[in-house]
């Protein structure tokens, strides 16, 4: 597993989409998080809604070897990227 792993929350949304592009070119492992069932043209999706924190379950195992997170997020909806921080860090 690449040591570089990041977490795109929107990844279907423009800047998503562009941040796709970007880590993907550089080789990056990456994983998009959306409430879509299918995610954009990514090896690995988690649906989940980033306003519903227990939807993240499904990714618990995923977000531990996320090293970055990329989102556009207002600071006061983005609660649950909290939890993905802190699955993360308990490797």
């Amino acid at each position: 597993m690449s040591p570089k792993h990041v977490l795109i929350a929107g990844g279907s949304g423009v800047v998503g989409r562009a941040a796709l592009d970007a880590f993907g070119g550089a080789g990056w492992e990456i994983t998009t998080l959306s409430r879509d069932a299918s995610g954009p043209a990514s090896p690995r999706h988690v649906s989940a809604d980033l306003l519903d924190p227990g939807s993240l379950a499904v990714g618990a195992e995923t977000f531990k070897t996320v090293t970055h997170r990329v989102h556009q997020i207002p600071p006061r909806r983005a609660t649950a990227l909290h939890s993905i921080a802190v699955c993360s860090q308990a490797m």
